[in-house]
């Protein structure tokens, strides 16, 4: 265990309790749960079939290169191609079950061997070799340079796959491979896509199946958050409890009736008692130390005694002083002050702080979770494992459940295309000819007056059928039907004339066309003059130049990448302006850790989202007034660097 506070410059920090979060992409330590995720995932098969018929992992055997390579190829997306490969290979000490997969790894220069006639099939693989083939299976070529061997470690970190944490130990075990394999699910591909979604959309793992070894993935980060409860020192340097060690056993003398807390460290030294059940508990944080202790001190050349008991009271009375006037690096009551006069009391009483300022409720509180049942915690406003991990995308989700459906609505196309400044409908009374017009874009929305654009127009539909309330029709190959005045389309139909992509995306052909409308109040007027870049009302020269400040304000943040953030007490919401419905309707990342009641303004609070850090610091704006750091909102994922 490492010593714990060994700065004390720190001190409001260790008052507060986060769940801290591994310092690379994988989402979890618990490689029996990520080994069950891949498993779900088809990419994981096991060494063998217990005798319950579940797989056999071998997690604490080394892995071996021919091992590593059927997780390449299948990471890849190749498995079934390697298994009806007919190439041949030179190599000798290849398995069976492996014979296939090198041979294709081999034809396709993927993998070579260590020599003419040897693959080094059970040699163990270490780090470097498989961060390289995980690179390769996100698409990064070494051959034309977009990494090397070398420098394998430092690129890694540089796309996000591993932060700093790719040291596994001098063995590389098949838990690092599951480790490692399955945090490269999770990050994008060098076209900028989650490997993960790539899988499932070449058809390599089904819905189901990504469904559920994403579920399990996200039950083992929540688990593995929920099972430490960590008090924050100086640097790297923390108190990390283990809160599925917790025990209780009857509290004595004094303490009669109430439950002693045991299990965690330093538990002798600062004992945790508590009563009552979950919801309607109370607990009392004690220490052993010896109040009577003489503490002999001196300022200004005068020598002092006092006792243990005396100078905890003097260090907390002053801590409110401490913390008001910033006091950290002047001269009287810093930190630094107490420390060189009062020497170990002082840190004594310091540690002790840590428990004593909620902390040991905290504590308590997950004891009784887990007494009651609860394992983890579901994280406010996650609904899905895609949510959870960020990739969950409206387009995609319309075009799985709407292109399979035999109607779809004029809203529902508007999210199908990707694009919520489009609005479509039937118009076939605004044309001289009562052609329909399908498709209304419409630019500065919330501008004077705005410009439209007709995507698709339908110039057989008689202005009767676009004026009933109800009924089905053909025009132009497209199926229409209306009910209660709503339209819906054939998605098909909708296909096949050009207005969506096979994947529902819009057509972005469609939208070079020359056919410009403005409308203003009543007037109709040719608009040849607009904006060529059709700016929905941002500033081009934003979104064009790189983006080179510390912090980005919420105005910039939304300007720039249309992104409107709201404080919420205790939470931040980051989402998407919608045009139509609520703003909460569009929350799309919760930042935890913000202040419950007010920002001091200019001071820097750090917040968390998943497992990453955001800085956020309040300027009194009068649009909110929040400042991002915008680093660490391109290392969360949140938005991209320009």
């Amino acid at each position: 265990m490492k010593k714990v506070f060994k700065s004390i410059t720190i001190i409001l920090c260790l008052l507060f309790v986060f769940n801290i979060g591994a310092l690379a992409a994988p989402p979890c330590d618990d490689a029996d749960k990520m080994a069950d995720a891949l498993h779900d995932l088809g990419l994981f098969n096991g060494t063998g079939v217990a005798s319950d018929g579940s797989p056999i992992y071998s997690l604490e055997k080394a892995s071996t290169r021919q091992e590593a390579v059927v997780m390449l190829i299948r990471l890849l997306g190749k498995e079934n191609e390697a298994k009806q490969c007919t190439a041949q290979h030179p190599f000798t000490d290849v398995d069976a079950w492996a014979d296939r997969y090198v041979a294709y790894a081999y034809s396709k220069n993927i993998a070579k061997g260590i020599s003419a006639t040897q693959f080094g099939a059970n040699q163990s693989v270490n780090a470097q070799q498989y961060l390289t083939f995980l690179l390769r299976a996100l698409g990064y070529n070494d051959s034309i340079g977009d990494f090397s061997y070398e420098n394998v470690f430092a690129f890694s970190d540089s796309i996000g796959l591993t932060k700093g944490t790719y040291a596994l130990g001098n063995t590389f075990l098949r838990r690092d491979m599951a480790w490692l394999s399955s945090g490269a699910l999770l990050q994008k591909n060098k076209s900028g896509t989650p490997l993960i979604k790539q899988l499932k959309k070449d058809g390599v793992i089904s819905s189901d199946q990504y469904d559920n070894g994403l579920s399990t993935m996200m039950y083992a980060e929540l688990m593995r958050d929920f099972r430490y409860f960590t008090l924050w020192g100086d640097g790297d340097e923390v108190l990390e409890i283990d809160v599925y060690g917790l025990y209780a056993e009857p509290g004595q003398g004094e303490y009669a009736g109430y439950s002693r807390l045991r299990g965690y460290s330093y538990d002798d030294k600062y004992p945790i008692y508590f009563r009552g059940q979950l919801g309607s508990y109370n607990y009392v944080t004690d220490h052993n130390d010896n109040l009577n202790d003489i503490c002999t001190w001196n300022y200004n050349g005068v020598t002092y005694k006092n006792t243990r008991g005396e100078c905890y009271s003097f260090f907390s009375d002053t801590t409110y002083f401490q913390s008001y006037y910033s006091s950290f690096s002047n001269s009287v009551l810093s930190i630094n002050w107490f420390k060189d006069t009062f020497g170990k009391i002082y840190d004594d009483w310091f540690a002790y702080r840590a428990f004593e300022s909620g902390n040991s409720g905290g504590l308590v509180e997950r004891y009784l979770e887990m007494q009651n049942g609860t394992y983890y915690h579901m994280p406010r406003g996650i609904f899905s494992a895609e949510d959870y991990y960020g990739l969950f995308n409206i387009e995609e989700a319309w075009t799985e459940q709407e292109l399979n459906a035999d109607w779809i609505g004029t809203y529902e196309l508007s999210e199908l295309a990707g694009n919520r400044d489009l609005t479509f409908g039937i118009i076939a009374a605004s044309l001289p000819d009562y052609s329909a017009g399908i498709g209304d874009l419409v630019y500065g929305f919330y501008l004077q007056g705005f410009s439209v654009k007709y995507l698709l127009c339908i110039y057989d539909m008689p202005k009767s059928f676009a004026d009933m309330e109800n009924g089905e029709a053909t025009y132009s190959g497209i199926r229409f039907k209306k009910e209660n005045g709503n339209w819906y389309f054939n998605p098909d139909d909708l296909i096949k004339a050009g207005l969506l992509n096979v994947d529902g995306t819009l057509n972005e052909t469609i939208l070079e066309q020359d056919d410009y409308y403005s409308y203003g109040d009543d007037d109709y007027s040719s608009n040849d003059d607009k904006d060529s870049n059709n700016n929905f009302g941002y500033d081009p020269s934003k979104v064009n130049k790189e983006f080179k400040n510390e912090w980005i304000s919420s105005s910039e943040l939304k300007d720039i990448y249309n992104f409107s953030s709201y404080w919420a007490g205790e939470e931040i919401w980051i989402y998407k302006t919608a045009l139509f419905g609520s703003d909460e309707e569009d929350i799309k990342y919760t930042l935890t850790g913000s202040p419950s009641s007010k920002f001091e303004k200019n001071k820097t609070y750090k917040c968390k989202y998943k497992k990453y850090t955001i800085r956020v610091q309040y300027d009194g704006g009068f649009d909110g007034g929040l400042l991002f750091n915008y680093e660490d909102l391109c290392n969360a994922g949140i938005i991209e660097k320009l």
